[in-house]
């Protein structure tokens, strides 16, 4: 297999609701670092990485294999009854200086493939593993020759058929530098060139082949450096086998494709799904990097999510090395700086349906500064292989060391199922026992249920009261009249000291007896506000019907209640069948009740209502309230005759309580003086009448305005109209 990854977070849809928990099916642990006692300072030992079985590959393209410098070299290991050992080292044929032999590997069953990119053209070898260990390599060529095409710098291998990329390839010698990948297949006892794969809208630079991974019938191409989306944004192709043939069968992009992102710069691909990594992505910081799932659907491959990390920042690089294997996707992100400068991470994400969510987060147990973790992984049933390629080996830095995980840790197990639970609303007694935990559940380590931990969904509805004792059990105490008639799903969890669980479910219903009346609203007048005109006290009061859960007969109270000076009162009256109720002469009841004269000022007081039924009673989802302003007068102060039109400024302004406005007439008129808020509209007609020539003075009462705030005052008649601003302050 290529480089690769694992792990797993769960999604929970209950209800109407989405919860997210972050738990773990598998926990992967460190087990062991693996170096080599040959390598040295700069060898690059974990360059790149693979793992397939009880055999890990490790290229170091630096080593100076044989005294020449960065020839190359790659390291098999092999985990047999005492561990990991080394097994063997796999050098070029022919070893040159700066072949870069090992910048790529891959393993796949007996064989592995290394590529040796620097080596004029570029190289690429195929070993097999016999019973005398790994055997003389086959040599693997570019199908052209026209100058350096760095064949080799990307390499996958899977069952009968091997990738190789020459992202620097061409035509020919004049052609533009597009790059292309080479597929081989394994025959009776050799490998053979079966087709060289292009892209079909190939652009100079495009990079393409700069990354290559292979599954079954499908191969993977990433190109880097394709501009699409703008320079360097990157896609990547996937080719499918017809027979003998490779078909381009999509071009992909990110949906969010942009200048600089490098997408293409790694790929990876298992079955049906496909990652492609864009390290220089900016959603979380300038080259924080991202990474994209893509799943084939009906014959044709759609982009299903995009992945970050959780604590993603700028110049992390996530998704310099990708990996994906069944449920689990992997992403490197070897410039993070957790455990120092560039110490390196690696990132784990699990499918769950079709969501994908990040699960853990991997770093070296001996992690440091410039470490590069991440920059090569590999993952193959649930064991995973990171390189730092940075990494130090005892005493000698910077040789580059690989880190194995291993599942050590099985999830707990259900013994039986929790049974749904259907009752009726007010239960007695108040609390209701749903199971006893630990005979739901088990420890699959321990065989016991003492190291586990159990939880529930923490967004369930609160009236529920659903908790878990000391003695886990599982009970509810549910708040009077509550219910669940439609029923809801409820997830229960047992999580062991490694983190890992398991989850049941049940259904709970809970069905009304008696349930109260709801969800009504009071209506609110046009003109937005509950007003009375002095001259005129027939008011009419209205409301929407309350919702009727048990279908009883409904009733409603209207409360209206007065409280300012030192006067507070409250008028009910109730058995109101319909929703609304009419005063025709409130004057009257007011003034029954002691609360309303002909002298009284600034009248205010709050109305709502309660709907009930037999037993039950609730109140209106707000209250409103009910003015009875002063009344505005108009008056002449002055039997003079002006000379022009005027109008002046209100005085007090501000004002709280009342301001008083004058205007002038020279002449005989019908007069317009109205109030205006500042968006416009019209909230008071002051003045509508003809009036003679002379001096005018309007008092205006705050209780016409009610909300604070700045007023126009606008005075219009046949021949003029002018305006001055006044400010309310309630």
């Amino acid at each position: 297999m290529n480089n690769m990854n694992l792990f797993s977070i769960r999604v929970l849809i209950l209800s109407a609701f989405v919860f997210a928990f972050t738990f773990c099916d598998l926990n992967a642990t460190e087990e062991v670092k693996l170096t080599s006692d040959s390598t040295d300072t700069g060898d690059r030992f974990c360059c790149s990485v693979s793992i397939s079985g009880d055999y890990i590959i490790i290229g170091a393209d630096c080593d100076e294999n044989d005294g020449r410098n960065h020839a190359g070299s790659a390291y098999i290991f092999f985990r047999g009854d005492d561990g990991w050992t080394e097994q063997a080292k796999l050098t070029a044929i022919e070893i040159g200086e700066f072949d870069k032999f090992g910048n790529s590997v891959s393993i796949d069953g007996n064989y592995a493939i290394v590529g040796a990119y620097y080596w004029y053209e570029g190289q690429a070898y195929i070993f097999e593993r016999n019973e005398d260990g790994w055997g003389e390599p086959q040599e693997l060529e570019a199908m052209s020759n026209h100058g350096p095409e760095y064949f080799g710098c990307s390499v996958s291998i899977n069952g009968n058929y091997a990738i190789v990329g020459a992202y620097r390839d061409r035509d020919r010698q004049d052609d533009p530098i597009t790059g292309s990948a080479s597929i081989f297949v394994r025959g009776e006892d050799q490998w053979t060139v079966q087709e060289l794969l292009t892209s079909s809208d190939a652009e100079q630079y495009d990079n393409f082949g700069y990354s290559v991974s292979i599954s079954g019938d499908y191969a993977i191409i990433g190109a880097k450096g394709n501009d699409d989306d703008g320079s360097v944004s990157g896609s990547a192709y996937i080719f499918v086998r017809d027979g003998e043939n490779w078909i381009e069968q999509v071009k992909l992009t990110a949906s969010d494709a942009a200048e600089g992102d490098y997408f293409g710069i790694s790929v990876f691909i298992d079955g049906e799904y496909a990652i492609v990594g864009a390290d220089c992505n900016d959603d979380g910081g300038f080259n924080s990097g991202s990474a994209y799932i893509f799943t084939l659907e009906d014959d044709e491959w759609v982009e299903q999510t995009k992945l970050t990390a959780n604590d993603a920042s700028s110049g992390d690089h996530f998704g310099i090395s990708v990996s994906i294997d069944e449920e689990y996707a992997t992403v490197g992100s070897a410039y993070t700086d957790d455990n120092g400068v560039q110490s390196g991470s690696v990132y784990i994400f699990v499918r769950e349906n079709d969501e994908w969510f990040q699960l853990q987060e991997l770093n070296a147990s001996d992690a440091r500064e410039g470490d590069l973790f991440g920059r090569s992984i590999s993952i193959d049933d649930g064991r995973v292989v990171v390189g730092a390629v940075e990494g130090d080996h005892g005493e000698v830095e910077d040789t580059g060391a690989a880190y194995f995980f291993q599942d050590l840790n099985e999830r707990p197990v259900i013994e039986t199922e929790i049974e749904d639970v259907n009752i009726d609303e007010d239960p007695e007694p108040r609390r209701v026992e749903i199971a006893v935990l630990d005979e739901i559940f088990i420890d699959a380590n321990e065989e016991n249920a003492d190291s586990l931990m159990f939880s529930v969904c923490d967004s369930i509805p609160v009236e529920l009261n659903l908790s878990i004792d000391d003695e886990n059990i599982l009970f509810f105490e549910p708040d009077s009249n509550f219910n669940l008639a439609d029923g809801i799903e409820i997830q229960v969890f047992a999580t062991d000291t490694e983190d890992s669980f398991v989850s049941e479910s049940f259904n709970l219903s809970i069905n009304p007896i008696n349930d109260y009346p709801r969800n009504f609203d009071l209506l609110a007048p046009e003109n937005g506000y509950d007003q009375i005109d002095r001259e005129d006290f027939e008011i009419t009061f209205e409301w929407t019907e309350a919702e009727n859960v048990d279908a009883d007969t409904i009733s409603y109270s209207f409360i209206l209640n007065v409280v300012y000076d030192e006067i507070d009162e409250t008028i009910t009256h109730a058995g109101i069948e319909a929703p609304m109720f009419v005063f025709n002469d409130l004057r009257t009841v007011l003034s029954e009740h002691g609360v309303f004269s002909e002298d009284t000022l600034d009248f205010v007081a709050t109305w709502w209502v309660e709907a009930y039924d037999a037993e039950l009673t609730t109140e209106s989802n707000e209250r409103r309230a009910l003015t009875i302003p002063v009344p505005v007068s108009v008056g002449s102060i002055s039997g003079e005759m002006p000379f022009k039109f005027s109008l002046n400024p209100a005085f007090p302004n501000p004002f709280n309580a009342n301001t008083e406005i004058s205007y002038s007439l020279p002449l005989d008129c019908r007069v317009s003086l109205q109030v205006y808020n500042i968006s416009g509209q019209l909230i008071e007609t002051i003045v509508d009448l003809e009036q003679k020539t002379g001096t005018y003075q309007v008092i205006l009462n705050g209780n016409k305005i009610q909300t604070s705030g700045v007023y126009i005052i606008y005075l219009s008649t046949d021949l003029y109209q002018d305006l001055t601003k006044i400010m309310y302050v309630k």
